[in-house]
């Protein structure tokens, strides 16, 4: 099945779901929609070989995450192309056929709109909505979870408030290994901790790392370790740019990207220095975790 022309549809968990398009330039993760109610959806092909250790490692009981709906085999008779329902053009990343045995990975997706779609913001929205992501980062910390994959386009908002967060979430004790798995396959952004792209197992602070980077480029406009050409070896090498925003946010973001794990702030510290920050700037922080992540 090519996702590249037209949506197709599935018949899956008591109901049937369109996928759109890519979601995640680089990725297997796409767009798509519950057909009963248009519930937003994240889908996710992953091979066959491993869904054994998928549904293993993944868990998604995490506040502010997404919510798994189904695992299921792709059939290539569940599905019926539907041209004239292309309401969204493809883009020239999606030509990629999913062949018979594919595994789709259905979840809820939050119901505001990405960061990368929003595009870089003010500083105090991301400030409100950082305080929000990271009490999600937070809540992965305390259950041993490691989002794995924060980025502008997995994180959502509605307005200042922060909507919740589509992670690949895995048991830190049952984390994939990883050799060679981040070479190249993702944009500029320092989106993964120096360790984990060193192929080491996450730390506590990992993810508020990423969460810190994504902040970063949404209150900037910028990556914080440079442009594309050298931002890889910059990231484990602890090279940082300066912060071309306020100041005060700076003070909050640059200790969370340290190369050091054991240096960096926890998620939950920096989650109340936001929100401190948010109020000292009159900016409201919507309660946590957001509503409508339920199936």
């Amino acid at each position: 099945m090519s996702l590249a022309t037209y949506p197709e549809y599935y018949t899956c968990g008591g109901g049937r779901f369109l996928v759109r398009r890519r979601l995640v330039l680089g990725t297997n993760i796409y767009d798509g929609v519950r057909i009963a109610d248009q519930r937003p959806l994240v889908i996710t092909s992953v091979q066959p070989h491993r869904r054994d250790a998928l549904v293993a490692a993944i868990t998604y009981d995490v506040p502010g995450t997404t919510a798994l709906l189904a695992v299921t085999q792709v059939d290539p008779g569940s599905w019926q192309p539907q041209p004239g329902d292309d309401l969204d053009e493809p883009g020239v990343d999606t030509e990629e056929d999913l062949p018979e045995g594919f595994v789709l990975v259905v979840e809820t997706r939050p119901r505001g709109t990405s960061l990368r779609a929003l595009g870089p913001g003010a500083a105090p929205r991301a400030v409100a909505i950082g305080a929000g992501l990271l009490r999600a980062v937070a809540a992965g910390v305390e259950r041993g979870v490691f989002l794995e994959g924060i980025r502008p386009e997995t994180v959502y908002a509605e307005g200042h408030a922060f909507a919740g967060c589509h992670a690949r979430l895995w048991r830190v004790a049952m984390s994939p290994a990883r050799p060679g798995e981040f070479g190249g396959g993702f944009e500029p952004g320092g989106f993964f901790a120096p360790e984990i792209l060193w192929s080491d197992p996450p730390t506590p602070t990992s993810d508020a790392f990423a969460a810190a980077a994504v902040l970063w480029w949404f209150a900037t406009g910028r990556d914080p370790f440079g442009g594309p050409d050298d931002f890889h070896q910059r990231t484990l090498d602890g090279r940082l740019e300066p912060f071309a925003g306020p100041p005060e946010l700076g003070e909050i973001l640059v200790p969370m990207l340290a190369r050091d794990p054991a240096a960096r702030p926890s998620a939950s510290a920096s989650a109340d220095r936001l929100a401190a920050l948010a109020r000292r700037w009159d900016v409201p922080v919507a309660p946590f975790p957001p509503p409508g992540l339920d199936a």
